[in-house]
């Protein structure tokens, strides 16, 4: 909601101008945004920083070509401990801690614009592309007695990557406050995945496995999944 009436706000306040959706021209832009999760315990906190390019030419006065990319960082602080029987009046330990997570995207996008009004512009934004990530977690195992006194510990990093393909559609709108630049809202509404890779692989250390072969379709029309951003035409 503070992402929409933000832009409101800038579109009410601007002068007059002319857009440049014109052949021939191009675009250079994207977003910039970072979001903090503090719900109440026991749920764990969490915080992300993502940056989204987008570059681009127009061929036509409506239809622009070009290329989009993603790179996020999410930390989520948590503490999650599994307990194992394993016999002999012992029980084995397992805490993985405090996950992370970095994102890498690359891939071709087109969009299509139609005027709505003087210096407003809706249009439809398709992308596919490939995606990498990298799931970080903190990882301990530890022994106990059956007086609760422990044996030993071992501690350590694991990491996981995963490598899947997308398709995205997204609406949007485009606000026109000077002559070059371009004030966007946009919605993540359709977001598809197709994990590529040799299947389920498992990290020896901290047992996690990667979704190399998970396919995922999310729709969302939720205010969460729109976002702000700003474009040079020129």
């Amino acid at each position: 909601m503070k992402q929409i009436l933000l832009f409101i706000i800038c579109c009410i306040a601007s002068g007059a101008c002319y857009a440049q959706v014109q052949t021939d021209n191009m675009l250079i832009g994207g977003t910039l945004g970072s979001n903090v999760n503090r719900p109440h315990a026991p749920a764990p906190s969490s915080s992300t920083f993502t940056v989204k390019p987008v570059a681009g030419k127009f061929f036509s006065e409506k239809w622009m070509l070009g290329v989009s990319g993603e790179y996020r960082i999410q930390h989520v602080k948590s503490d999650q401990h599994i307990t194992q029987n394993t016999g002999n009046n012992e029980i084995q330990h397992y805490r993985f801690a405090n996950p992370k997570s970095q994102t890498l995207s690359i891939g071709p996008m087109a969009r299509y614009y139609q005027e709505v009004i003087p210096k407003v512009y809706a249009f439809g934004e398709s992308s596919i592309g490939y995606s990498t990530v990298k799931n970080q977690y903190e990882f301990s195992t530890y022994v106990t007695n059956q007086y609760g006194e422990e044996k030993y510990r071992s501690t350590s990093d694991g990491a996981v990557k995963t490598q899947y393909l997308y398709g995205n559609i997204s609406p949007g709108i485009v606000f026109f406050p000077v002559t070059n630049l371009g004030l966007e809202l946009k919605a993540n509404v359709i977001n598809y995945t197709h994990g590529i890779g040799d299947g389920l692989n498992q990290d020896p250390n901290t047992f996690m496995l990667n979704q190399n072969m998970e396919r995922n379709l999310q729709v969302n029309f939720t205010l969460a999944s729109t976002s702000i951003g700003v474009g040079y035409y020129f």
